[in-house]
């Protein structure tokens, strides 16, 4: 009997660690699931962070082209009014001779504006003092 009693108690500790090797077993088979979907939970994770980077990289490129091309437009509209003005052949506004407003006007046209203000201011008269080799000096420019 005291045979049968110790076949019984190791049989006993066998199950017993049978089964804590089947629970260490299970345990490790859990663990190791987990491991994955946290990992796998990780990678999408990572992967929307990259998309949503991708897609704000896109959008701030998207930006910068479109304001690359307004600025483009803006400065193509200001070369062609300064075509315009510079070659219309008018005055533009604020330009004023002896005094004259000629804005607008043409050429021939500013020239008869101030014509009567030329005509009547006198000559401006030249003074030399002392003499230098090579200068003549014309008679008709002295009162």
């Amino acid at each position: 009997m005291e045979n049968n009693n110790k076949n019984s108690t190791s049989g006993i500790v066998r199950k017993k660690s049978r089964s804590v090797s089947s629970h260490k077993g299970i345990l490790i088979i859990i663990i190791s699931v987990l491991c994955v979907f946290i990992l796998i939970a990780a990678g999408v994770l990572l992967s929307q962070k990259s998309k949503e980077a991708s897609a704000a990289a896109a959008k701030a490129e998207a930006e910068r082209i479109a304001q690359e091309e307004a600025d483009r437009k803006q400065q193509e509209a200001l070369q062609i009014q300064y075509d315009r003005i510079m070659h219309s052949g008018l005055y533009l506004q604020g330009v004023t001779i002896e005094g004259i407003d000629v804005y607008g006007m043409n050429r021939p046209e500013a020239a008869a504006a101030i014509e009567p203000v030329l005509t009547v201011r006198p000559a401006p008269l030249i003074w030399f003092t002392g003499t230098e080799p090579g200068l003549s000096i014309c008679p008709n420019t002295f009162p």
